[in-house]
């Protein structure tokens, strides 16, 4: 399962940067749509796009309603250096 998180961006694009704190940020986007936000596990983050990055994809673990462990992906797009929508 891939969950995509897309918002209209500014022109900070340019600016993006795959830093920990980018990665950070986008997790938190991802936590917030979980079932078990808790229980969230990344597993690994590449950024995708030309360098600057213009957006992360995250592969993690979490558990889902019935408490089953689950690896999904999720995108994140990077509206400046450590800021992921």
């Amino acid at each position: 399962m891939i969950r995509k998180f897309c918002l209209l961006l500014p022109l900070a694009l340019s600016a993006a940067s795959c830093s920990d704190k980018t990665v950070e940020a986008c997790g938190d986007t991802i936590k917030r749509t979980l079932k078990a936000p808790a229980t969230y596990k990344l597993v690994s983050a590449k950024g995708i796009g030309p360098k600057p990055y213009s957006y992360l994809e995250i592969e993690y673990d979490a558990d889902n309603s019935f408490g089953a462990p689950l690896r999904a992906k999720g995108n994140c797009l990077i509206s400046s250096p450590g800021h992921a929508i």
